[in-house]
């Protein structure tokens, strides 16, 4: 049996608070975990899982894969602890893997039609299909292109809004050119 070495990571340095990470997704769960103290919610928990792909076979693999399965119906169950919590009217998601999980508690719960839950697309033009959910209430798209992907994905015209992107009006102002 030969045996590969692995190939070390470069390290990713943060610029800004010299934090070291091994990988970007340390990297992200860092800037995750920092807006959550920032915005003062340090006391609620963020699950990060990933599926993972099929086994082969192996048992530690296999061991991972239920532990990651496990993983998520602990995040399935924190939602739905959030959304009895803190009982919003309204959802708002930027984020395509967003959608499934509060979806699915809101549809246990029997919320669907008391909680609106609106998905705003922030990709162009090549949406990935997570964006696209049929139980949302509204999904505002920046594009015709994207409105179009919505259809073909299964939602219907009355969900579907073309807004363009949700930009602050400061970063559309004209500029002015800079004198020589």
């Amino acid at each position: 049996m030969v045996r590969r070495r692995r190939r070390r990571q470069p390290l990713i340095v943060d610029p800004a608070s010299g934090l070291v990470n091994n990988n970007l997704l340390d990297q992200m769960v860092d800037s995750v975990v920092f807006a959550m103290r920032r915005l003062e919610f340090e006391e609620v928990r963020v699950p990060i899982a990933e599926t993972g792909w099929p086994h082969a076979g192996d048992i530690d693999q296999l061991v991972q894969h239920v532990s990651r399965g496990f993983l998520i119906l602990y995040f399935i169950r924190e939602v739905a602890k959030g959304l009895m919590k803190y009982q919003p009217d309204i959802i708002i998601s930027v984020h395509p893997l967003m959608q499934h999980v509060p979806l699915r508690n809101l549809r246990a719960k029997g919320l669907l039609k008391k909680i609106v839950f609106t998905t705003v697309i922030t990709d162009l033009s090549t949406c990935h299909p997570t964006w696209f959910h049929k139980l949302v209430t509204r999904c505002y798209c920046p594009s015709e292109e994207v409105a179009k992907r919505a259809l073909r994905a299964g939602l219907q015209q009355p969900q579907i809004k073309v807004y363009g992107l949700p930009v602050q009006p400061s970063f559309v102002k004209p500029v002015r050119p800079k004198v020589d």
